[in-house]
């Protein structure tokens, strides 16, 4: 059973990372690809890998964050602010040239008439299904099959995977391993925030005030 649970599971991520390819980098239809892969890959996927999950509740080593819904929106807030920051700093003409981002935007049909019909999508939807499908299904799976550490490590990895095949056509190749450590660090402050206390609702939070903001930096690059 654990060995079928596992390949299913493994498929379900698979499929994620096809689709998001295929509708992005062959497509280039970035509508098709979140009408896919929020209803029915997050929703639906992490439906089924929820009923193969066991054992979260007993692996838990830490007490809740005795945070409140004020002090939670005020550390998103600063941390979105600093990512906005620095992704401002690095999309600077000497270091990336904003040309191949709006070329990017271009090629996704994302100018600026109609970026958010996408780009709204992304920024306000996108943090709620990850967040269900990464944390509460992915990480929650493999929690009750390996330790802490490893199950964080897994998901972080896989959640970091495919969002290079996603921006493969917005950033220059070599920034690519850039994105995916962003990613991946990002896997494991949302993971951790998640293990300890066990309410999704912080890191959507978190994953919501990144996301806009990072979306309100690609409006400024995109084509009109």
């Amino acid at each position: 059973m654990k060995r079928g649970s596992t390949f299913i599971v493994y498929s379900v991520i698979g499929i994620t990372y096809v689709w998001l390819w295929y509708t992005i980098a062959i497509l280039r239809n970035p509508v098709l690809s979140v009408l896919g892969f929020h209803p029915v890959i997050c929703l639906g996927g992490g439906l089924l890998i929820r009923k193969l999950a066991t054992g979260f509740e007993n692996k838990s080593k830490y007490p809740g964050f005795m945070l409140s819904l004020f002090g939670t929106v005020g550390i998103a807030v600063l941390v979105s602010f600093i990512i906005t920051i620095l992704a401002a700093f690095i999309l600077q003409p000497s270091l990336v040239d904003p040309e191949f981002l709006t070329q990017g935007l271009f090629t996704l049909r994302m100018d600026k008439a109609h970026f958010w019909l996408v780009g709204g999508w992304v920024a306000i939807i996108n943090p709620f299904a990850e967040e269900f499908f990464w944390r509460t299904s992915v990480f929650g799976f493999f929690l009750g099959r390996m330790s802490h550490v490893g199950a964080l490590i897994v998901m972080s990895i896989l959640f970091a995977g495919y969002h290079p095949l996603v921006m493969m056509i917005m950033v220059p190749t070599s920034w690519l391993v850039l994105v995916f450590v962003m990613t991946f660090m990002g896997g494991l402050i949302f993971g951790e925030i998640y293990f300890r206390t066990k309410n999704i609702a912080w890191t959507i939070i978190l994953h919501l005030a990144i996301n806009i903001n990072l979306m309100l930096i690609g409006w400024q690059y995109a084509p009109r």
